[in-house]
């Protein structure tokens, strides 16, 4: 398979349905993945109805699949056939072709354009916050927007706050300059913050008790200019402004790797990308260094805590915790290490739940997969509706979106929960 998407074979036409047939025709004799999302159940149900024969399969029937793929990457790394096996099936990347392809040929969606604006959505809601989330809450006005937006009237969206992260960061700098005593020092453990749309404008708390954690354990921290990931763009079919996104992260956070620096991501989906899309998408020397050199949040604390460098200096416990572990996180392979952290408070027990969250970035804000996205979440909503958990807690700020909308208990980041055992 053609992984890059600035060669011509990623777009032929021809090269792309003889290799959609042979992915499914796999897929269909293997059926691992049935469970995982509507993708494979439809595809499995179709050939069942055309005698097992890909080939009798129609345009439309295929364009379903695509369309039920929310990309939470579980199923290509659960597969007995992903590279390097000579099969080489990657079917997450089969679908980004299939919607990359239509796109081309008949235009990215007005919707799908939208929703993937996140920066510009960000610095409008962050410039008029209260309008904003007023708008957001108005079931006339929220009808009114999902007609362009194709959001659904009742998904609940997040808040916009006019302190962005990147205010609090610039602020804070400023006053550091100014006063000689506090100085940035030296540090020989550095990171570089990749702090996310979604902190940045609507979970700056998070981004807060992440530099407030690092800090207090020696780390210098920086926070380096940066765009969206590029996932939104790439839900939507637009690899070219995907790739823009990729290209000018990877130049702005490739001079922090140079000196040193460790990537730390604040969200799964986005340190998904750096650590595997950018290699794909955008192959070369520097996105192979940022990819080896970024970390999860929480994967990096607990790196820090093998090497004896994490501080246990903890003022209270968190007591029951519920943690969700998001698909991205899940897919990067790096085991529980949100739990793991967790589990080194005192007084503090965790609970583990893996399942998915049926949102998966734009895909559950879509109207028409709405309905669908609460119907399958329903028993991630069970497990969070348990009357003994204190705490919900989940690293994906989308998960924890739709844990709130089914269950009304917003989970928290769990670097929040830790910064609040150090009472710092």
């Amino acid at each position: 398979m053609d992984l890059n998407p600035e060669n011509p074979g990623f777009y032929d036409k021809e090269a792309l349905k003889e290799e959609t047939l042979r992915v499914f025709d796999i897929c269909n004799s293997c059926r691992l993945c049935f469970k995982y999302c509507g993708s494979f159940p439809y595809l499995f149900d179709a050939l069942d109805r055309k005698d097992q024969d890909v080939k009798r399969l129609s345009d439309d029937e295929i364009s379903k699949v695509e369309e039920l793929c929310f990309q939470c990457k579980i199923c290509y790394f659960e597969c007995p056939y992903h590279p390097p096996h000579k099969y080489m099936l990657d079917f997450p990347r089969l679908i980004l072709r299939l919607r990359a392809s239509r796109a081309r040929s008949e235009g990215v969606k007005l919707n799908d354009t939208l929703l993937g604006a996140t920066e510009t959505l960000g610095k409008i809601g962050s410039l008029f916050p209260f309008a904003m989330n007023l708008a957001n809450r108005s079931r006339v006005l929220r009808n009114l927007s999902g007609a362009l937006t194709g959001i659904h009237p009742d998904r609940k969206l997040p808040e916009f706050r006019f302190i962005t992260f990147e205010r609090w960061w610039n602020r804070r700098e400023r006053e550091r300059e100014n006063d000689v005593s506090s100085g940035h020092g030296h540090a020989e453990k550095k990171a570089a913050l990749f702090y996310t749309c979604t902190v940045n404008y609507n979970r700056p708390e998070t981004g807060i008790a992440a530099v407030k954690v690092l800090e207090h354990n020696g780390v210098r921290v920086a926070a380096p200019r940066q765009r969206c990931c590029g996932m939104p763009r790439l839900d939507g079919g637009d690899v070219a402004a995907a790739l823009e996104q990729v290209r000018e992260n990877t130049m702005n956070l490739i001079p922090y790797v140079n000196q040193g620096y460790d990537i730390i991501g604040l969200g799964p989906t986005c340190t998904y990308m750096l650590k595997f899309e950018y290699r794909e998408l955008f192959p070369c020397e520097e996105t192979e260094k940022i990819a080896e050199r970024t970390f999860d949040i929480c994967e990096y604390l607990m790196k820090l805590d093998a090497a004896g460098g994490l501080k246990r200096d903890f003022r209270k416990g968190a007591g029951m915790v519920a943690y969700h572990l998001p698909c991205h996180l899940k897919a990067q392979n790096i085991g529980y290490k949100s739990r793991d952290l967790l589990k080194l408070l005192p007084d503090t027990k965790v609970r583990l739940i893996v399942r998915c969250s049926i949102m998966d970035g734009t895909w559950g804000l879509k109207r028409e997969h709405y309905e669908e996205s609460m119907r399958r979440a329903g028993r991630l909503f069970e497990d969070f509706n348990s009357e003994n958990i204190e705490i919900a807690a989940s690293d994906c700020q989308l998960a924890s979106l739709q844990i709130d909308q089914g269950t009304g208990r917003m989970p928290r980041h769990p670097v929040e929960i830790f910064c609040e055992a150090y009472g710092i």
